[in-house]
Order: C-alpha cells, then sequence, then structure tokens
C-alpha cells in the first residue's frame, strides 16, 4: 500500500519495486481489489493500481469503533 501512497501503478511496475514473483503480487492485488481498498483503471490493456481512500476511511473508522 505504501507504494501506491499518491500515486498509481501498474502490477509489473510492483513487481519490479518489490522484486517478487508476479502471481504473490497479483494474487494480492485481486484481494485488495475485491475487498475495495484498491481503485483499478484499465488502460490499453494494463490494470492501474490507485489505493481508495474513501474505503480506507471506512475501515479505518469501524476500527476506532472496538478500540
Amino acid at each position: 500500500m505504501t507504494l501506491l501512497h499518491g500515486r498509481e501503478l501498474y502490477a509489473q511496475e510492483i513487481v519490479n519495486l518489490l522484486d517478487i514473483h508476479q502471481s504473490a503480487v497479483s494474487r494480492h492485488l485481486k484481494l485488495m481489489e475485491t475487498s475495495g481498498v484498491l481503485n483499478v483503471r484499465r488502460d490499453k490493456g494494463a490494470k492501474y493500481y490507485s489505493i481508495n481512500r474513501q474505503r480506507i476511511e471506512e475501515i479505518s473508522a469501524r476500527l476506532r469503533e472496538f478500540v
């Protein structure tokens, strides 16, 4: 998530920056996309990921209720 702070990246950029397997990055991106914490924009066949700040704020507010 830190990599996406204030910008969007596509999967291969994340793979290159983290130096981990494409399959691991894809799996985690899919989980975060499904949970709504990432926005996805498609452009020319590539998926660009960014943080869904609204969803993060919603989750944070719910967590604060339990603390």
